[in-house]
């Protein structure tokens, strides 16, 4: 056990002890506002919070625009396609003539 002569030996005098209580009181404090803010930021980022805004997020980028971009993709390949064979039939066309 720890006498308050050890105390008043190791941390300088008399008013050390008090001292050190004072300094742990404030690392008390701080430390539990610490604590606060990081249990307020832990309840800020909960699932319950962002799962409305990512299912929103992803639901319109994959089944709005996505399906639209897929879309555009099939009909530009398509259109590609019918008029590539167009102009393959009518250069032959005009190599014979």
């Amino acid at each position: 056990a720890i006498q308050q002569s050890d105390l008043f030996a190791k941390c300088g005098g008399k008013g050390g002890p008090s001292k050190l209580v004072s300094l742990l009181e404030i690392s008390d404090s701080a430390i539990h506002t610490i604590y606060n803010v990081l249990f307020g930021v832990r309840e800020i980022l909960e699932c319950q919070n962002f799962n409305p805004i990512y299912t929103s997020l992803v639901y319109g980028a994959v089944c709005i625009s996505g399906v639209n971009g897929l879309s555009w993709i099939f009909f530009t390949s398509l259109s590609m396609a019918v008029f590539s064979m167009i102009m393959v039939t009518l250069r032959v066309a005009i190599y014979e003539y």
